[in-house]
């Protein structure tokens, strides 16, 4: 073992020959070499987690845990923002862990910390806004579901807090033809705020092997209110997920904690996953990364693109897809510009999530329960 994860350190760092190390070429490790390291270094993570195994069972947390779809209390000013785009609002709540498995222990180490200072207890529901398409414009078959993460200013319980950022619902629900051509669902989920979940979101599922309790969260929202929809029901194999700033990073950890559920991730706004091992060597993913080139200071514009570039480099030696955009912009929001790049929205419907072609005819989905390839 610490003779693979001198190997690895060595390979990831792109090391310099020993002849030669400052004019010497970069080297990437294969495919093959990848994966070894992937596997050496996943086994000792996993071997040093106190909570033991991860549960990836059908209906453990963050994979398909079962809850209840409540009611979510209208306002005034929801509402209207719901109508003007077609929107249903709800929770979803989460059923009971049992008391003695690993997710409710960490949970009650998070909670514990909150106590101390001073912070609301870890939450077992979310809210939501759904978007459902027309069936008819369906043809009688199951539809994608597009699931969309907010950025800091829009976390939290109020719904009418995603409303200050509308790139999304403008495109997705009201633009001129997009559901003709792309009949789909939204799915925008409110997650707590940072305070909530200050343990890490941004490196559970990358540099490590358990996802995080809140991404786990997200997930069985994501998966329960998938599988209630049914008229149309959705396209299991056609789940894609983007997010904008912080809700983009959240995405970095579903790629690598979830191997082979999502059939294609946008980030905007936001950083590719940089660790060592962020890339799963089998199901790498498809990806497109959309930021402002002149954004932040130059050290900072140096290390976006040079991570970008390696994480390209190291997901299509793996199989998977990257595309990078960037815009002369030095502002923060490149996500407008995103939502309304045709090119993405073409690719994003072309992808599914086991690799085969995107159905043009109706098939055969079971809304009860999640499919094998979600595990």
């Amino acid at each position: 073992m610490k003779r693979m994860m001198l190997m690895l350190s060595a390979a990831l760092a792109l090391g310099a020959s020993a002849d030669d190390p400052k004019d010497a070429p970069e080297r990437v490790m294969t495919a093959e070499e990848y994966a070894e390291a992937y596997r050496a270094q996943r086994a000792e993570r996993a071997a040093s987690d106190r909570y033991g195994p991860i549960d990836r069972s059908p209906g453990a947390p963050g994979y398909g845990a079962s809850g209840q779809i409540l009611p979510y209390e209208d306002t005034p000013g929801l509402r209207e923002n719901r109508e003007r785009y077609g929107l249903t609002a709800g929770w979803f709540v989460r059923d009971p862990l049992p008391p003695d498995s690993a997710e409710t222990k960490i949970i009650a180490s998070f909670d514990a910390r909150a106590v101390d200072k001073g912070d609301p207890p870890y939450p077992d529901r979310l809210p939501f806004l759904l978007f459902k398409p027309d069936a008819n414009k369906a043809g009688g078959k199951p539809v994608p579901l597009v699931v969309f993460l907010p950025g800091n200013g829009e976390l939290g319980d109020d719904l009418n807090r995603q409303f200050k950022q509308r790139g999304i619902f403008e495109k997705v629900t009201s633009s001129i033809g997009f559901q003709e051509q792309y009949p789909c669902y939204l799915l925008v989920i409110s997650t707590p705020p940072q305070k909530q979940h200050d343990f890490g979101w941004l490196e559970s599922g990358i540099n490590t092997h358990r996802p995080s309790p809140i991404l786990n969260l997200i997930n069985d929202t994501i998966l329960g209110v998938a599988l209630a929809q049914q008229t149309p029901p959705v396209d299991t194999n056609r789940l894609y997920a983007t997010g904008l700033s912080y809700g983009a990073s959240a995405l970095c950890g579903f790629g690598s904690a979830y191997p082979g559920r999502y059939a294609a991730l946008v980030l905007t706004s936001s950083y590719p996953p940089s660790g060592e091992t962020s890339v799963h060597p089998v199901h790498p993913g498809n990806w497109w990364i959309f930021y402002n080139a002149n954004e932040g200071s130059e050290e900072t514009r140096e290390w976006r693109a040079n991570a970008c570039e390696k994480f390209k480099t190291r997901v299509t030696l793996q199989g998977g897809e990257v595309h990078v955009t960037t815009f002369p912009d030095s502002g923060h929001n490149a996500w407008d510009k995103a939502w309304r790049t045709g090119e993405m929205w073409e690719w994003m419907f072309s992808k599914t999530a086991d690799g085969t072609e995107v159905p043009q005819r109706p098939r055969q989905v079971t809304p009860q329960h999640p499919p094998e390839f979600f595990w």
